[in-house]
């Protein structure tokens, strides 16, 4: 009984390990990976009108988790042709590009000043989708600096439109985020109601990645508040 107790022991300290590295916000918009040399070869050719923008942007955002320098590059030059011919979609997509890489080098005032563009772009088109994107952003740098009342905010934010328009995968990874939130502010209650909500929408869509996260973010409250054969269970 000694050897179990001990052995159970050593996997929780594992599993506590592990969790070091779950408890962090999730990316509501994964992007499929297109090959930057097949993009580049398109834009030789391109002429100056909205395609090129969209090879512009599309090249920039493969490039946002590779080299960002190069990626704001791209997005610049988007951002200038986009201005030129007047192309709303293809302006704000810069924007959160350049806005993404101001918010990798920690420059949050202009990572904000590019994500309300963005914002300003959102309302005059009542584009409900881009408004959903550019607050998730807003959520993610104000969680990244710590601000985590604002950042709760902004996660309402997406959540609202997210429910009025039925977008089930964001409404998914809101609650995750939400949930995270309320766990790192020791609002554990609060933090296993949008913990559950999400587990019960990501497995109706079948989302592993969601259901994994769930769980696990599930495990790191149980283990704070003791129930420490429950966290082994998630």
């Amino acid at each position: 009984m000694k050897i179990n107790n001990i052995a159970s022991m050593a996997m929780l300290k594992i599993f506590l390990f592990l969790l070091l590295f779950i408890i962090k916000p999730i990316i509501l918009f994964a992007d499929d990976s297109i090959d930057i040399d097949s993009l580049e070869f398109l834009l030789n050719s391109a002429k100056e009108d909205t395609n090129k923008v969209i090879l512009l942007n599309d090249i920039s955002w493969q490039l946002k988790d590779v080299n960002y320098l190069e990626s704001k590059q791209y997005a610049e030059q988007a951002l200038k042709l986009a201005e030129q011919i007047n192309y709303s979609k293809g302006k704000s997509d810069a924007y959160l590009s350049i806005g993404n890489y101001y918010q990798h080098i920690h420059d949050n005032k202009k990572a904000f000043m590019n994500y309300q563009e963005v914002l300003k772009i959102a309302e005059s088109t009542n584009d409900l989708f881009l408004k959903v994107r550019v607050y998730n952003k807003f959520y993610l740098m104000y969680n990244q600096i710590g601000d985590i009342e604002t950042a709760v905010g902004y996660a309402f934010k997406v959540l609202e439109i997210s429910e009025k328009n039925d977008y089930q995968a964001a409404i998914a990874a809101t609650y995750i985020n939400l949930g995270v939130l309320y766990l790192r502010q020791g609002s554990n209650d609060k933090a296993k109601e949008y913990l559950d909500k999400s587990l019960i929408i990501a497995k109706k869509l079948g989302h592993k990645k969601n259901i994994a996260l769930s769980y696990s973010n599930l495990g790191v409250l149980a283990q704070r508040d003791g129930n420490y054969n429950v966290a082994l269970n998630y």
